[in-house]
């Protein structure tokens, strides 16, 4: 048998030889996944020794993380605003950035308020499920492209105990929708640039799904089709929030304001790090 602080060490330093994203990070969660202990485990128990079954455990994940992929989709599950979401290969990972989507709908409603809420391509459902959970008189449709998406999202609604407030619908933005029913709709469209594909991480590029990133040769085309998706179906005052690139927030709130019949409020907002990173608006008409 070996120990668990020289099986990490060896991973470590195997990832970090393969060039991965955080590779002592990575063995730390993936040793705690598999030996069923928290992280914090792993680091003072170093003295525990592996069974031959646990070692050839540890060791398939972490090859398979030194060829880029994504330590959340090893161990099948991610957190979002402090709870925890399944995630698998047909949907994108979220991001911490992300969470900003929900700061900004919180400011935006009151206590007591009974809104129905559009999650437009909802990925694994992370931001209209929070929604949900933070707010128990909201309703949500979940919208994705993605059959596997969805499959996730539903996992999801039951997981976190919002199944019935949660209605999941396989369709291209808000296309199917009915006019003027939603109070709130919220976006993570892909924002990508095609020519910047290329240029992300392996672990993005190699292994998320590319639907879920490809905005069009700008970036800009599949975030503004999804505003004027989402547009028929918010009702009057109705709020958009949309996650955007960090290089897209203005252009896209500017296209917003030039349509000033339409939107009013259109703010930008900044993410942790300093990001213009979400836009929100609100309907007029």
């Amino acid at each position: 048998m070996t120990s668990l602080g020289h099986i990490l060490r060896e991973a470590s330093s195997y990832l970090f030889a393969q060039g991965v994203d955080s590779p002592r990070l990575s063995a730390e969660l993936i040793l705690a996944c598999v030996l069923e202990k928290r992280r914090l485990d792993v680091l003072i128990r170093s003295e525990l020794e592996l069974e031959k079954e646990e070692e050839e455990a540890v060791w398939e994940l972490i090859l398979r993380r030194g060829r880029g992929e994504p330590v959340a989709y090893l161990l099948g599950h991610r957190e979002f605003y402090g709870r925890d979401f399944q995630v698998g290969p047909g949907a994108l990972i979220p991001r911490p950035e992300t969470e900003l989507i929900v700061d900004v709908c919180k400011r935006l409603t009151g206590a007591g308020s009974q809104w129905l809420v559009a999650d437009i391509c909802a990925g694994c459902g992370n931001i209209g499920i929070t929604l949900c959970c933070e707010f128990s008189n909201f309703r949500c449709v979940m919208t994705d492209i993605s059959y596997s998406a969805l499959f996730l999202a539903r996992r999801n609604t039951s997981l976190l105990g919002v199944a019935s407030r949660v209605l999941l619908s396989l369709q291209d933005y808000a296309a199917a929708m009915g006019p003027e029913k939603v109070d709130l709709a919220v976006c993570n469209p892909p924002y990508v640039s095609k020519p910047s594909i290329k240029e992300l991480s392996r672990e993005v590029a190699g292994f998320e799904p590319k639907v879920a990133l490809d905005g069009g040769e700008t970036g800009l085309e599949a975030p503004l089709t999804a505003v004027a998706s989402i547009a028929p179906v918010l009702r009057s005052k109705g709020h958009l929030v949309l996650e955007t690139g960090w290089d897209q927030a203005e252009a896209i709130a500017e296209r917003l304001s030039a349509h000033n019949r339409n939107w009013s409020s259109v703010r930008v907002h900044q993410d942790l790090q300093g990001h213009n990173r979400v836009v929100s608006a609100q309907k007029v008409w």
